[in-house]
């Protein structure tokens, strides 16, 4: 409402994005690998290499930017077929950690707590693909301000309504999530992100669904890389 008010101050064009019927360019739908979007009249089947709605919505946005500019909206659509998850933004890769192959959800550029609920979102996708346990090792969301400490308590509900089997905690915010837990998915804490690696090493079983995410200042890309790393190192031959 603020961007929308200051815009009309300088009597900038307005365009919508978003479900809504009157959107301009519109979600219609999102499910895996896909969305459907509505432009101009026309609807745009889209493909990428990664999973989760999320990333529709992003479609979404790259579509209307180029519609917006007068570009050919039609074979942006379709370039989009090349587009798969950079490393850090929810990538997901097989691993084999102590012998045990599992797969990785690499989301640990950065969190706040959309992309957190994003996050277990797509882990849940992930899981109705190839089912296993799902585990998450999550680190601090920081400037956050004042609310910050009842933001990282909040997740224990989205977790549980994800139906996440174990969760491991890092940084003195995610403290707070530690202690909202059940304590049956209640995993190791830690104060800092590498510190939880002997944990989870122990925790993993075959088959299971692993999401690392976090504010890139509470370093969690490094435990995903080390879990990387780890598997390589004791496979190598």
């Amino acid at each position: 409402a603020q961007l929308e008010a200051a815009a009309k101050k300088r009597n900038l064009r307005i365009l919508r994005c978003g479900d809504a019927a009157d959107a301009d360019y519109r979600l219609t739908a999102s499910s895996g690998s896909g969305a459907e979007i509505a432009i101009g009249g026309k609807t745009y089947a889209v493909t990428y290499n990664a999973i989760g709605k999320h990333w529709g919505i992003n479609a979404m946005f790259a579509l209307a930017a180029v519609h917006a500019l007068g570009l050919d909206a039609g074979k942006s659509a379709a370039k989009l077929a090349e587009f798969s998850e950079p490393e850090g933004r929810g990538r997901v890769s097989k691993i084999n950690v102590d012998g045990k192959a599992i797969l990785l959800i690499d989301d640990s550029y950065n969190a706040s707590p959309a992309s957190m609920a994003a996050a277990f979102d797509k882990t849940s996708a992930v899981a109705e693909r190839q089912p296993g346990r799902r585990i998450a090792a999550l680190g601090d969301m920081l400037e956050l301000g004042p609310q910050s400490a009842a933001l990282h308590e909040k997740l224990a509900a989205e977790l549980a309504r994800h139906r996440f089997d174990k969760v491991f905690t890092s940084g003195n915010y995610m403290q707070h999530l530690h202690e909202a837990l059940q304590p049956l998915v209640r995993g190791a804490h830690a104060a800092k992100a590498m510190e939880l690696l002997p944990s989870l090493i122990k925790e993993l079983l075959p088959g299971d669904i692993l999401l690392v995410k976090g504010s890139h200042g509470s370093k969690m890309y490094e435990l995903a890389a080390a879990l990387q790393a780890y598997g390589e190192k004791k496979h190598a031959v």
